[in-house]
């Protein structure tokens, strides 16, 4: 799992240790359906309401609840399985399709399940429980009030338009990128990085266009929620410079004369 906020260093290793713990269960059980495709918009707490849960193969799903997304499952999580206790609060779906193995809730718990499997369910519950409430906490601490956007592009789609104003910053999060100016290649954007910002710092029109190489998730926060982040999160700002910096080296040895900024 993981969330569009900064996440504490327990959280990371509960996620860590779910992630073990969930591909040691599913190693105990047969799955009903290998590699199931499953369509985008898809409401995976509609799919699990049969008694069934999923191993995330490929792909993210969005946890939502009131129209917001509170967190993500990625590879290596296991959707679903809460259902065993309570119903499934929210929905999860993606916009993108995401493949999984599909398995049943009864050879877990079920009269046939074997002792060991039941005792492995428990103990990944346990864990999986653990990081939910380390999560909420982040969630509770008003950070959620920046409420980020999530923006999905197909490869060959213009993100950013050269020329135009600047109001949003921009995180990719899965995917790649590439910066153009005046049509030619100056850069590239990779996962964890940090673009559009100067402009919105500046109050300049956008100078580069930013067009989406494969399937891309950003996180898109407007200009008054951006100097926000900065003032609850002052560390954030260097590893914005960070990214600068990369990005004015990348400039250096790929475009000879460029002198403006590039995002």
């Amino acid at each position: 799992m993981y969330t569009l906020l900064d996440s504490s260093q327990h959280f990371e290793f509960l996620d860590g240790e779910a992630k073990r713990l969930a591909s040691q269960l599913v190693s105990l059980i047969t799955p009903i359906e290998k590699d199931l495709r499953i369509a985008a918009g898809t409401d995976f707490a509609k799919l699990c309401a049969d008694g069934s849960f999923f191993s995330l193969k490929d792909g993210h799903l969005a946890f939502k609840r009131g129209g917001s997304n509170l967190f993500f499952y990625n590879e290596g999580d296991l959707v679903g399985l809460e259902g065993a206790v309570h119903k499934i609060q929210g929905e999860i779906s993606s916009e993108f399709g995401v493949v999984a193995d599909r398995f049943s809730m009864a050879d877990l718990f079920g009269p046939s399940a074997a002792p060991q499997v039941s005792q492995a369910a428990l103990k990944y519950m346990s864990v999986h429980y653990q990081a939910m409430v380390e999560l909420n906490s982040t969630l509770l601490k008003g950070e959620v009030a920046l409420s980020p956007e999530i923006k999905h592009f197909e490869p060959g789609t213009v993100i950013i338009e050269q020329g135009d104003p600047a109001d949003l910053v921009y995180t990719l999060v899965e995917g790649r990128a590439d910066a153009l100016v005046d049509g030619v290649k100056v850069g590239e954007i990779g996962p964890d990085q940090v673009f559009g910002m100067l402009a919105v710092v500046t109050g300049t029109p956008r100078t580069a266009r930013v067009v989406a190489v494969s399937k891309c998730l950003a996180i898109a926060i407007q200009r008054e929620r951006f100097i926000e982040l900065i003032q609850q999160k002052p560390h954030t700002v260097l590893k914005l410079i960070e990214d600068m910096a990369n990005t004015i080296v990348s400039l250096n040895t790929q475009v000879v004369g460029l002198s403006k900024p590039v995002y």
